[in-house]
This record gives structure tokens, sequence and C-alpha cells, in this order.
């Protein structure tokens, strides 16, 4: 596994909220050229609100001697680029404290979340591992680094081939069904993941009597898209069409994605242990009767059966959701936010109940939770 300081972090504050113009025509590029010279280096970005509305370009392969040289080139090509093109939206630094904050609240992370920097500012931090997730299991650290290299193509290929964001909506959703069909009982069973963050996301909503506002919002996006994600459902994955990949950029995509998913699960089946921890992990919850009352009859019921918890401690479970929080974490490089995320939930497993005639209640022998 490559060491936690052998990993370049270039920090890009560019404040425009659709950042496919400096993906597409400087990061893309800068780390092609940069592969001409070094051949495979790692690399994925991260899209950041906490410290204001930046991108981290993440690099590491270059040979040691020659980590200075890299730096400079960065430096220099993103600078260059936002000597000619750079943004020129402004942010009032008090009012983005206040939306972290309540971004934070609903993401579980506390900050600090300043300072904010000026627009354009281009810089070098350092590397940070995950530690809070995955502790010192090297093989799911290397595996997560390894997984965001290799989504980076795939995201670039959703940027370039679509600019609606109904367009990447579909592209996501999709994405996501292949992820769940990838669960040991097929996606029958994989879609209760994606249940179970809308559940407790409108559930959430409800407390703030705001539930009916966002389904009416996420319905009224529903009507637009969701034949297309039932009919990627009914002809891929309930027919099991043999799929033709042929040039199609969409389907290109799909079989990247596919075949990324397969090798990763395949790697981590040969760990002993790829538990992930989280702040509201399930075990603390369980512990707490007061905070279990706070949760919905879904999560209720997941939370206090014998299968429920068994499912939740598989390392099966725990391999599929390894894949599916890197895909969440890597949506905002899209242009999606949290709320957007549940959203895709919601479309997902509306149309896999509706393709595949399912329903969670009776997939999960549920019960009222007294």
């Amino acid at each position: 596994m490559i060491q936690e300081e052998d990993w370049l972090t270039l920090r890009i504050f560019y404040y425009d909220r659709d950042k496919d113009s400096i993906l597409l025509d400087c990061i893309f590029p800068l780390i092609k050229e940069l592969r001409l010279t070094y051949g495979d280096l790692l690399f994925y970005l991260k899209r950041h609100w906490q410290y204001g509305p930046h991108i981290d370009l993440n690099l590491s392969g270059f040979p040691i001697n020659q980590k200075k040289q890299v730096k400079n080139f960065l430096m220099g090509y993103v600078s260059e680029y936002l000597a000619e093109y750079p943004s020129n939206e402004e942010i009032n630094s008090k009012e983005y404290l206040i939306l972290s904050k309540k971004l934070g609240a609903l993401e579980y992370n506390y900050g600090p979340y300043t300072p904010i920097y000026e627009n354009n500012t281009v810089m070098f931090t350092d590397y940070k591992r995950n530690t809070a997730l995955f502790g010192d299991n090297p093989l799911l650290i290397g595996s997560r680094e390894f997984f965001l290299n290799e989504i980076m193509p795939i995201f670039k290929g959703i940027i370039s081939d679509s600019k609606s964001k109904e367009e990447r909506l579909v592209y996501c959703i999709c994405l996501m069904a292949l992820i769940a069909d990838k669960f040991k009982d097929g996606i029958k069973y994989g879609y209760l993941s994606f249940k179970s963050h809308a559940e407790g996301f409108l559930h959430q909503a409800g407390k703030r009597n705001l539930d009916h506002v966002i389904i009416k919002e996420f319905k009224e996006v529903e009507a637009r898209i969701s034949g297309k994600i039932e009919s990627f459902l009914a002809e891929f994955l309930l027919e099991k069409v043999e799929i033709e990949w042929g040039n199609d950029p969409h389907l290109k995509v799909f079989r990247e994605w596919d075949d990324l998913i397969v090798s990763t699960m395949e790697k981590l089946s040969l760990s002993e242990d790829i538990r992930i921890e989280s702040s509201n992990s399930f075990k603390k919850v369980i512990k707490d009767k007061e905070s279990l009352e706070g949760f919905s009859s879904f999560h209720k019921h997941l939370l206090t059966s014998n299968k429920g918890i068994e499912l939740l401690e598989s390392k099966h479970f725990n391999a599929y959701r390894f894949i599916i929080n890197i895909f969440y974490e890597q949506l905002p490089i899209i242009g999606f936010n949290a709320k957007d995320r549940n959203m895709m939930c919601f479309i997902l497993s509306n149309a896999v109940e509706k393709i595949f005639e399912c329903d969670w209640k009776n997939l999960m022998g549920y019960k009222e939770v007294k």
C-alpha cells in the first residue's frame, strides 16, 4: 500500500457551482499529460463543502525523487488555467458557514468549516486518509484508493456525455441498480440498502414537517425519468439480456462500472474483516433505546430483528456497503448533493418494487415494532 506521505493533494478553490469546465478542460487533461511522463499514476478527486467550495486533486504513484517537479507542474498548470478562465462567483462567508453547519448535521460532520479561502486560490495541503471508517486495515484503505482511481474515467464519461441534471440522474440510478444486482440474492434484496437511505431521509424530513414537500419534488422528477429506469431494469436485470456493449457511450460506462464492482467485491472477499465503522453505527443505536425510537419503522425492524442484525454484520453486506459509500462520496463531482442522492434512492426503490413485484415488508418479514 502506498504510504500516506507519498500522496499529493492540490486544493483548488473554484466557487462556480457547475465545475464541468474546470474538470474537462483542466484537471482531466492535466492528469493525461502527467501519465504520459510517469505512467499509471493513482488519481482521484473529492469535491468538498467543508472549508469552502473546492476540489481536492489527489495524486500518487510518481517517483518520490520527482515530487518537487510534479508539484511545480500541478501548480503551474492549474494556475495558468485559472488566470485565463477564473471563477467569478461570489460567496457570503457568514451565510456559507451557516449552510455548512446544516449540511454537517445531516452528514454527521461537525466541522470545523473554516477558513474559506478566496476564489481561484490553489494550494497544497496534507493528504489524509479516512481512518474513522477503515481504521488501519490496509486492504480497505488500498482498495478504496484503487477504486477511486478507477471510478474517475467512469465519471468523466458521465460528465462528457450528459449535460442536464436529469440525464445524469438516469445514468447514476442505473449504476446504483448494477450495484444492487451484485448483492448475493440479487437486486430484489440489494435495493433494500437504497430503500433504507430514502426511508431514513424522509423520516428525518417528517420531523420537520417537510416530508410532503420533498416527496412531491421527488415524484415530479420520478414522473419524467422513471420510464428509462424501469426499461433498464426490465431489459438488463429482469430478463438478463446479454448486453452487447458496443460503442454506445452509456453502455461503455455501464460495462466499466460493472467490471469494477465485480473485481472490487472479489478483492474484498479475501479479507477476514471488512467492517466499516460510522458515527451512527447500528451497534451504538441498538444499545441506545431512546435513540432507536427516533428511527423509521423500516429501520426499527432492521435493527431489532435477528435477520437484520445478521445482515448488517455479514462480510458480504459490508463489501457491498463499501462500494455504495464510495459512490455516494463521489456524487458531488458530477453535481449532486445529499438531497439528490436520496431522491435517486427513492426513484430506484420504487422502480425495483414495480418491475420485480416486491415489497420490503414481505422481504424482511416486517412486523410493527412497538
